[in-house]
């Protein structure tokens, strides 16, 4: 038997020793079986304190397994998922920003040329301003 399929991660390993060890029981036992162990050992072994919960869950989800994680884990899920909506949200708007500055400055490009080309319109137009 290969020494890493007999070396099951400790108790609060960290994704990495995880995903490297189900990636060696999928090499010697296909897929279905490596998931099949995966999860028995996971389940006995896994806490709240596991370093990069979200990675090893990102990974077994392409596997084909939904890891549910404790409280702490779902909290740091959620964070993770509101902050890539918030990413995009971001994006969006960065987008919509632009639009306005371009907007803006069209606007002011055609003042600017207004006044270029009839100056005493323009004068005539500011001695109307009256401030607020």
């Amino acid at each position: 038997m290969n020494e890493a399929i007999k070396n099951i991660p400790y108790i609060n390993a960290p994704a990495e020793s995880w995903v490297l060890w189900h990636k060696a029981l999928k090499k010697r036992y296909g897929k279905q079986e490596a998931n099949r162990l995966f999860l028995a050992a996971y389940k006995k072994r896994v806490t709240a304190t596991m370093p990069n919960f979200l990675d090893l869950q990102a990974y077994m989800k392409k596997q084909g397994i939904k890891l549910e994680g404790n409280w702490v884990q779902e909290l740091e899920g959620s964070f993770s998922d509101g902050f890539a909506g918030l990413e995009t949200a971001l994006g969006v708007a960065g987008g919509f920003a632009v639009l306005i500055v371009l907007l803006i400055l069209g606007l002011a490009t055609f003042v600017v040329v207004s006044i270029v080309n009839q100056p005493e319109k323009a004068a005539k137009l500011a001695a109307l301003a009256r401030p607020i």
